[in-house]
């Protein structure tokens, strides 16, 4: 195939020919450290353990006490109750870029305008209630919607959403 279209296929040696060789050697590790592991740092091994699981804990507790509100009120099976805790995420990044922003001002402009703007729209899902605004016109155009419930033998009852023609 490769000769009908004119091209000829070319070994490794030959795409290397053109190339000079400076140097091949085997090595044990593709990259060498000089870590030389002392008595000292085998002692403080396990403090340094400790120290970090203590800070783990400190941020742990910090996030807790910086959502506690919104998270007593979250609920898996519901977006609604996961919008605030978004809305709270937002307000501390925003904050926190104000203050302690390592961009560029136009960039660090940029990223809390974005980030503003998202906050403003989430707000307004949450404070109107935009889920059940929706259900309320599509009930009061189509009527409340019927269901079709099914008993099953062992107790279990299912539902099923029926549309409007049918």
């Amino acid at each position: 195939m490769l000769k009908k279209l004119g091209i000829k296929e070319q070994t490794e040696e030959e795409k290397a020919a053109g190339r000079q060789v400076i140097k091949v050697e085997t090595v044990d590790r593709m990259f060498e450290f000089k870590y030389k592991d002392t008595i000292v740092k085998k002692i403080l091994r396990p403090f340094r353990r400790l120290r970090n699981r203590y800070n783990e804990w400190r941020r742990r507790h910090k996030c807790y006490r910086l959502f506690k509100e919104q998270l007593t009120e979250y609920y898996l099976w519901s977006i609604m109750s996961f919008l605030p805790l978004f809305i709270r995420h937002l307000e501390l990044y925003i904050q926190l870029e104000k203050k302690h922003g390592h961009s560029a001002q136009e960039w660090r402009d940029y990223k809390i305008s974005t980030a503003q703007e998202a906050l403003d729209i989430i707000r307004r899902l949450v404070d109107e209630n935009y889920n059940n605004q929706y259900l309320e016109l599509v009930e009061a155009k189509w009527g409340e919607f019927p269901y079709k419930k099914t008993t099953y033998a062992n107790g279990n009852t299912g539902f099923e959403h029926m549309t409007p023609d049918g």
